[in-house]
């Protein structure tokens, strides 16, 4: 405790009335020990207080139900505390506060308060008093919630008419990658989707838009494969290398269905290939993007199991130019022998190619799986034999397209035996993480 003087100037020194100390003139003529025994102006302020701590998301009290994240010693915390003793501190100032250090697991957070009060007219006196706070646990609302685990606020359902889940797959690493899981309590696989339920309250829009705008796809070729689906569908003309995007609003004015899905995908050997130069496009210019990742070529192929049964091979013009050699073994469809029921197609008159190709087979899937680099983080459980087809699948497309891989966290695997002399498309080990346990399902619980 010290006295503050409300004026200055040269003055002499007089003697304290209780003690006879001389001190320095002041309106009680007390000096600050005497007036220490006789005035606490610190009165009624609590020495000891507590402050509550959930340790299921390190967040303090904020009386009476707010809870907030603040870290030890910030501004945010020292706010907080003094928050909780302000009802005590309305017959003085606060001039000061600052956190006095202490063992980070004590269990205890000690702040110094430096107040001020006048005590009678131009006398001040400041004191500092230490505060200290007990952390007691408490659980906040939201983690009693995920503890209780049948409890939610709101579902999301995302659903989709393919047979495949390379979508869903694709979709769980994307939000291990990027932690979107922080609210939700679980994530459950349905026949055809994923359920996700969240501990927030979600305002859902259904999708089905019956507005009247058209999706235009202006100057492209009419059977287009879809490159891969993200925020947008993202689609090649195989003919051109046009490329277009589709985002949701103009896709949902206008839904158009796929001719035909992977599942009718059948295998062919390449026969014959010549390249095409960039003169050999038929673009014109202001027709739009083109990929520079692909290159033209016109192939002859037959199909795998007409293979030395006939030499009349199928003319074929693709995007896959840079990938494809004679021999080789590609993917595409039979639109020759196809038999698809569809209007669009009908509408052709038979004016589309008799083959359509679309991914370079690179070997047997199981001798990829050996050598794979890469393992993925899992948390959502899939128990068929198909779904484990899908998951080899997802990780060959992470293989052979760096678009792809963008949004997805690898990690490195050190049981892999790769070998620079296979013929198989490879992830950097610059791309990979270092190995974590891969079976850790705790981000969150009964996620």
């Amino acid at each position: 405790m010290e006295y503050i003087p409300t004026s200055q100037g040269s003055v002499g020194r007089i003697l304290c009335c209780q003690c006879g100390v001389p001190i320095e003139p002041n309106p009680t003529n007390t000096c600050v020990t005497c007036l220490k025994g006789q005035v606490d102006i610190t009165q009624g302020i609590p020495r000891q207080s507590v402050v509550n701590f959930c340790r299921g998301c390190d967040r303090y009290l904020q009386p009476p139900s707010s809870w907030i994240q603040a870290d030890l010693e910030s501004r945010e915390l020292l706010t907080l505390l003094i928050k909780k003793l302000k009802g005590n501190l309305t017959d003085v100032r606060l001039t000061d506060a600052s956190f006095i250090w202490t063992e980070p697991h004590s269990k205890r957070i000690k702040i110094k308060l430096t107040v001020q009060k006048e005590i009678q007219e131009g006398a001040v006196l400041e004191q500092i008093i230490p505060i200290e706070f007990v952390v007691q646990g408490q659980q906040c609302t939201d983690c009693q919630r995920v503890e209780a685990k049948n409890f939610w606020k709101s579902v999301v359902q995302v659903r989709q008419k393919v047979k495949h889940k390379r979508t869903f797959l694709y979709l769980e690493q994307v939000i291990l990658k990027y932690n979107m899981f922080e609210n939700t309590i679980r994530i459950g696989p349905t026949q055809h989707g994923l359920d996700f339920s969240t501990a927030v309250l979600k305002i859902a829009e259904n999708l089905s838009n019956s507005s009247n705008k058209w999706c235009r796809l202006r100057n492209m070729g009419q059977l287009l494969i879809c490159l891969r689906v993200t925020s947008t569908i993202q689609l090649i003309d195989p003919a051109t290398l046009q490329l277009r995007e589709v985002d949701g609003s103009h896709y949902w004015a206008n839904p158009f269905e796929p001719i035909a899905s992977s599942a009718r995908l059948v295998k062919f050997v390449v026969m014959e290939k010549e390249l095409l130069g960039k003169n050999d496009r038929n673009h014109k210019a202001g027709q739009g993007k083109l990929s520079f990742k692909h290159q033209l070529a016109d192939l002859y192929v037959i199909r795998e199991d007409e293979l030395g049964t006939h030499d009349d091979y199928i003319h074929c013009r693709t995007h896959l130019g840079q990938h494809l050699d004679v021999g080789d073994e590609v993917l595409g469809y039979d639109m020759k022998n196809m038999n698809c029921n569809s209007d669009a197609l009908d509408g052709m008159n038979g004016n589309h190619p008799d083959a359509v190709l679309v991914r370079k087979i690179y070997g047997d899937s199981r001798r990829r799986a050996q050598l794979r680099k890469f393992k993925l983080r899992r948390v959502i459980e899939y128990k068929t034999d198909k779904d484990d087809e899908d998951v080899q699948r997802m990780e060959e497309e992470l293989e052979e397209d760096p678009e792809v891989r963008t949004n997805v966290n690898m990690y490195h695997n050190p049981e892999a035996n790769f070998s620079d002399n296979e013929d198989l498309p490879r992830v950097d080990l610059a791309e990979l993480l270092d190995a974590v346990n891969l079976d850790d399902k705790t981000v969150p619980a009964d996620f």
